[in-house]
């Protein structure tokens, strides 16, 4: 298991009735790109460290535990 950071990502398209669709926002994870010029997925091994670097951008991340089999979940966020 690892954790990751995802961000809103806003529909910019309409509807079929012209109209923006309701609930146009999901999350996807927040990607960087490598030396390789590649996008990755930032990773992070301990929520502590990932909390530190999402600290700097509240309210527009959050954290979410990605299991090995893909699944995601967010994560408690909660100092102890």
């Amino acid at each position: 298991m690892h954790y990751e950071i995802e961000i809103r990502e806003h529909v910019r398209e309409s509807g079929p009735d012209g109209e923006p669709p309701t609930g146009g926002q999901r999350w996807a994870a927040f990607k960087a790109f490598g030396t390789d010029g590649i996008a990755r997925p930032l990773l992070f091994e301990s929520p502590e460290e990932l909390r530190d670097y999402a600290y700097r951008n509240p309210c527009l991340a959050r954290i979410v535990e990605v299991a090995d089999d893909g699944g995601r979940v967010p994560a408690d966020t909660t100092l102890p």
